[in-house]
């Protein structure tokens, strides 16, 4: 019997701690906007700028905006910019919580900010405003980087053999 207690607190901790593993699903009053991405092709056939792209131009109602972005492969390189009036704009981008920023800049020199990370899954954008002026948010999503280009971490490497020979005469 007793055991059946510790498994049952044990599933019960273990389904909480997944549920607040998304940043997006701790307060229900926060209503966080998905940032969907469109596919880009890079401009005039470059393919270095391959993969997926968001442009979003926001009017704030609130102080406070939440923004999410998933379907994300830690092998895809991400870039994010924003950009709006001077000392208007802070940006934090969180993981695991809105509470803990793993990211965090703002606009106060430049009205620009920018980033680029990778990161599993998805990841959750808070911005803050001082004002109501808008602002925009540019989000670039690599192409994944596989294969050929990334080494193998559990294959050993061949040391490279070198071309000098030893010749003493």
């Amino acid at each position: 019997m007793n055991l059946k207690i510790i498994g049952f607190f044990l599933t019960v901790s273990l389904i909480a701690k997944a549920t607040l593993a998304q940043p997006y699903t701790l307060d229900k009053k926060i209503k966080p906007f998905q940032l969907r991405l469109i596919a880009y092709k890079g401009e005039l056939n470059d393919s270095t700028w391959k993969g997926q792209v968001n442009f979003t131009t926001v009017t704030p109602k609130k102080d406070t905006t939440y923004f999410f972005i998933n379907g994300l492969s830690v092998y895809q390189p991400i870039y994010l910019k924003a950009t709006g009036k001077k000392n208007n704009v802070k940006i934090v981008l969180c993981k695991n919580t809105w509470k803990t920023a793993d990211q965090s800049g703002n606009l106060k020199a430049e009205g620009k900010w920018s980033t680029h990370f990778k990161t599993e899954g998805s990841f959750g954008i808070m911005v803050i405003t001082i004002s109501r002026e808008p602002y925009q948010l540019f989000t670039w999503v690599g192409k994944p980087i596989r294969g050929k280009d990334i080494a193998a971490p559990f294959k050993k490497q061949e040391a490279k053999s070198s071309s000098k020979t030893n010749s003493t005469q």
